[in-house]
Order: structure tokens, then sequence, then C-alpha cells
């Protein structure tokens, strides 16, 4: 048993201790990263309503002012605090703050949107696209928007993946014909684009392995629907030659198959959506 003086000495130990462990700082918590996208190189992320790169940079693809790569995220220097989305292409990136779209990196083609083909290391405003946007995709060399419910694209074209029925290259964003309204997601791949469009599916650009969906081969200058993806599409998206979209919950994908990317338990291409196997 404690004598009456070891057990005041025990209790103000206890005490002491209480109070250290109250008036120790609270480590503070992870930042929280809402939005990633990854490019050919390179990837990037949304955090705390800014933009961190990592990965290849001989382009400015990262953003941060330099060229050097990094194995750890570095801060994109982007105009404002209120970043939402972001994604990556060969070696550009582009992201929406704060309503705007900037883009950074190579910009040979124009896909940065400046009307010129200076490449920027850090982010830049492209321009005419300084609120209402509500997604971006970039491809190898060419960017696309969802622009106020509209599809807008620039960049490379020499495949018509701009979809304004042209192969003219587009310094700042061009309308994609006929998708002034309705639009919910956009999607570039290398070198064709595709849009969720009232329910429907629509691409435009190369087609030389069926990636449009339309059941031919032939390129297109302009959006055409992808057959059996005309209601109920909630999202889409798009690659080096195939797509995809989720249709009435259920995932579809066309075009090339040689590694079977479209999941249908072929090899074989498809010109039409085909459903991934055991996915709907």
């Amino acid at each position: 048993m404690l004598k009456p003086s070891a057990l005041m000495k025990s209790l103000l130990a206890m005490v002491t201790s209480l109070l250290l462990l109250a008036a120790a700082p609270i480590a503070s918590a992870q930042p929280i990263a809402t939005a990633v996208g990854a490019g050919f190189n390179h990837a990037c992320a949304v955090v705390a309503g800014g933009v961190q790169c990592w990965g290849s940079n001989a382009s400015g693809q990262l953003g941060n002012g330099g060229t050097t790569q990094s194995l750890i995220p570095v801060q994109a220097v982007v105009v404002g605090s209120n970043a939402t989305a972001v994604t990556g292409g060969s070696s550009h990136s582009c992201a929406v703050v704060n309503g705007a779209v900037q883009c950074w990196g190579a910009n040979s083609n124009g896909q940065l949107g400046t009307n010129n083909t200076t490449q920027s290391l850090v982010p830049v405003q492209v321009t005419g696209l300084a609120s209402g946007v509500t997604a971006v995709s970039v491809g190898s060399a060419h960017s696309c928007a969802v622009v106020s419910g509209a599809a807008m694209c620039w960049g490379d074209n020499s495949s018509g993946q701009l979809g304004n029925g042209s192969t003219a290259v587009g310094l700042v964003p061009q309308q994609v014909a006929g998708l002034t309204s309705g639009v919910t997601s956009v999607a570039t791949g290398n070198s064709h684009s595709c849009a969720a469009v009232n329910g429907g599916v629509q691409c435009w650009g190369l087609n030389s392995n069926g990636q449009l969906g339309n059941g031919v081969t032939t390129q297109s200058l302009v959006p055409v629907s992808a057959i059996g993806a005309v209601s109920g599409a909630s999202a889409v998206t798009a690659s080096q030659q195939h797509s995809c979209a989720v249709v009435g919950g259920a995932a579809k994908c066309w075009g090339s198959n040689v590694f079977g990317q479209l999941g249908d338990n072929s090899t074989a291409q498809s010109l039409l959506p085909v459903a991934v196997f055991g996915l709907g």
C-alpha cells in the first residue's frame, strides 16, 4: 500500500502527464487528393484546391516552372486556388480552376489553346475559356472541354479530332460541330475524341480500328453516333485506338482489341460497342 506522500507524488505525475499530452500539438492530417489524371509518363492530382504533378517533365508538363523530372509531387503554379479537375496527355496537362481551363507543357500543335505554339513551363489560361468549364480531357496533342454544356476542342487536328469539320490545327478552342448543348463528359484518345451527349455517345477523328463505334473504319471530321450507345450513357473514355462508355449501368467498349482491351473475351477488334464480359 502506498504511503500518503507516495500516493500524492503518483497522482501529481499522472496529472502532469495528462496536461503535457493535452498541450502537445496534434499532427496535421495528410492533404486529401480530390481528383487525379495520368499522362503518358506523368501524373497530376488536385490537392486542397491546388495541383501537384510528378514524373517526366521534359516539356514542362509538371507546371512547376522547370523541366527536371520529379519522383515526388511538386506544386504546379496554377493561377487561383479552386482546382476541381486535372488531366494529362502525352507531354501536356490541363486543369479546371475556378471554372476556367489552364494548360501547360508541350504546345507544338497548339494544344495549350493560347493562340500560339510556344510551350509553357507554368499553367496558362486557355483563350476564351475563362468560365463555365465543367470538364477537361487531353489526348496526345489535342485537348477538349465541356463548356456550359457544349464541347470545345483545340490543338492537333490532323485526323479531325477537333470535330469541327476540318483538319486545320486549332490554336484556340473550336466548337465541335453540333455539340452545342447536352454534353456531360468528353474524352480524348490519341487522335480521336468522344463525348456523352444527351444520354448517347458521339465520337470523331481517326477511325482506323473502329474507335468511333459507328460500324466503319472511315475517319470522321464531325461527330458520329456510336451504334448501340445511343441512350443511357453516363460516362465515356478514349484511349489510343479504342473507346469505352458506361451505358445503362453496363460497360461497353469498341475499337482495337489486340490486347483484349475491349474485355469481351476475345482479341478481335469491334467496329461497334460490345459488352465487357461480366459487366452488363
